[in-house]
């Protein structure tokens, strides 16, 4: 989860508008760039927590 620390921080500055991502692009392709951010750090975080697979038990 820290390798995705930077990423995150550095997405909600350039959504909050303190970076320009690309000026003079539409509303809509930020929220888009929002969209996939959004479902990759849902993904990252999935795959983070996801439990270890049992071992067998004979």
């Amino acid at each position: 989860m820290a390798f995705v620390l930077p990423g995150a921080a550095a997405a909600n500055l350039i959504l909050t508008g303190w970076i320009p991502l690309a000026p003079g692009a539409e509303p809509s392709s930020l929220g888009r760039y929002l969209a996939f951010l959004v479902v990759l750090y849902i993904s990252i975080g999935a795959s983070a927590f996801e439990r270890a697979p049992q071992k067998a038990r004979l």
